[in-house]
């Protein structure tokens, strides 16, 4: 799986916990650009994901993200 096909799969999950459900994705997202986008909501995302996409990220690979296409990356290359 390519990270666009990460992003696209992962657009309804950030729709659902951000609770925004006209949410576009970009690759360049991150958490500042998003007023829902808190530290509870972070971990409902990133559990979410590990979830959704049946992968398991550990707190160093999590700490390291800085943007949606970071997780769309670190996924893809999980799934590989």
């Amino acid at each position: 799986m390519h990270a666009s096909d990460v992003l696209a799969s992962m657009t309804p999950l950030f729709q659902e916990i951000l609770d925004i459900p006209d949410l576009q994705l970009t690759v360049a997202m991150s958490a500042k650009d998003l007023d829902e986008w808190d530290s509870l909501n972070h971990i409902r995302l990133i559990s979410g994901i590990e979830q959704h996409f049946k992968v398991q990220l550990t707190s160093a690979e999590v700490e390291r993200l800085t943007c949606v296409g970071d997780m769309a990356d670190l996924v893809a290359a999980k799934l590989r």
